[in-house]
């Protein structure tokens, strides 16, 4: 066998699904469902729950919809539609909308399913690739995603379809939550564990290095004893500070290295060598905020002081606490 040119088949195959996925997801671009405004609408004043379901994939792809709605903080149920015929549709009240995913549009436990939710005044959105069957008839609203499986090389398992229904229902949720004006703190309250709770929960105050063990400097230092202080502490920044821990600068291992560079001696003053006007952080900025400052493309810092509403310094801080 040649093992370059069966390489250069695999990759060409996997570029081949990747392409043919991004291309549905432009075909439903192009081709905007006329009815997703209002379905938009609909699932942003429900009062109850948002009831999501599905078969097979289609199942799938509804329940990714659930759990992203969840972790907006939308009630939403991901419903077996076999349990929920035998039962579990008692979970479908007044005030609920029921979201029924499918493909081809045509399926008799869907319909079933659709049937209870009209009893019962529940509105149905049907995602369907087919609106002129069975199916369609039920539903209060209509996204059409009429598209063909174009990635699966034998045309039959739903690979492009399921990449672009999922991107689609991402943007419902999208639209819904700007509707629901839902705001970062509202999306913490969902998730409180984690690298993203902690982000979102965690205040800069919680992880900065403590003001007992920040390297600090009094304004008549020089650029040895920063130095010094630099490799006591093992953190490459020190603060200058007056009597009452008041911030009046602040240096880097970077701004001694330049100031050596000039031709500035270690006897020098740290006065004529430190930022005499820092970027500071306050102790209840949150990680995630603190990040986004940091990280800024035009401005990026990876280590600042920690000071409270008086410019006293509380701490010191680095990308690495807040990232790690």
């Amino acid at each position: 066998m040649n093992i370059m040119h069966d390489v250069s088949t695999k990759r060409a195959t996997a570029i081949r699904v990747l392409e043919a996925e991004s291309d549905a997801i432009r075909q439903l671009v192009s081709a905007f469902p006329e009815q997703f405004d209002a379905a938009a609408d609909l699932l942003a004043t429900v009062q109850g729950k948002i009831i999501c379901a599905g078969i097979g994939k289609s199942g799938i792809v509804a329940r990714k919809f659930c759990a992203t709605l969840c972790s907006f903080g939308f009630p939403s149920v991901s419903l077996c539609v076999g349990d929920a015929l035998h039962g579990d549709a008692g979970v479908i009240a007044s005030g609920d909308a029921l979201v029924i995913v499918s493909h081809s549009g045509a399926s008799s436990e869907l319909e079933a399913l659709g049937e209870i939710a009209s009893v019962r005044n529940v509105p149905v959105v049907g995602v369907l690739g087919s609106a002129d069957r069975q199916l369609a008839r039920i539903c209060s609203l209509i996204i059409h995603t009429p598209l063909k499986e174009t990635a699966c090389p034998y045309a039959l398992a739903p690979m492009a379809i399921t990449t672009a229904t999922i991107a689609l229902l991402d943007a419902l949720v999208a639209v819904v939550a700007l509707e629901r004006q839902v705001t970062s703190e509202d999306f913490a309250a969902h998730h409180p564990a984690g690298q993203l709770g902690r982000k979102l929960h965690q205040s800069v105050g919680k992880c900065m290095i403590p003001i007992a063990k920040t390297p600090k400097l009094s304004l008549n230092a020089t650029i040895s004893d920063a130095l010094l202080e630099m490799c006591r502490c093992e953190i490459g920044a020190a603060c200058v500070v007056d009597h009452n821990n008041a911030l009046l600068g602040f240096l880097t291992d970077g701004d001694v290295r330049r100031a050596l560079v000039r031709g500035d001696t270690t006897a020098f003053r740290i006065d004529t060598v430190m930022i005499k006007a820092p970027k500071c952080l306050s102790p209840s900025t949150s990680i995630k905020d603190a990040i986004a400052l940091m990280e800024d493309r035009l401005d990026r810092f990876y280590v600042a002081p920690v000071v409270d509403e008086h410019k006293v310094l509380q701490g010191i801080i680095r990308l690495h606490e807040l990232i790690g």
